[in-house]
């Protein structure tokens, strides 16, 4: 993958939207750019990699979190609420 597609899909993994994550990553005519770089097999497979690897960070977050509480650590289960919050874009 190129620079851009790279960062292409980093921006997607962000939350933003296509168009968005393509005028971010450098393409003109960003709308039409992501159009075609969501067709791109090797975008789509960077995208299932960052989704995945999304979703295990999500796991192991909550696992730490559930672990800080059961040893009454509330600083550490704060901590993960926080993480998690931030890898699914409610706070920045």
């Amino acid at each position: 993958m190129t620079p851009r597609q790279r960062a292409f899909v980093a921006n997607l993994a962000a939350g933003m939207c296509g168009a968005e994550a393509a005028r971010r990553a450098g393409y003109a005519h960003a709308a039409r750019a992501a159009h075609r770089l969501r067709r791109d097999p090797a975008v789509q497979a960077a995208l299932a990699v960052a989704a995945a690897t999304k979703a295990e960070t999500l796991q192991q977050l909550e696992e730490c979190r559930r672990v800080a509480i059961a040893h009454g650590d509330a600083g550490a289960a704060v901590r993960a609420v926080e993480l998690r919050s931030q890898l699914v874009g409610l706070v920045a």
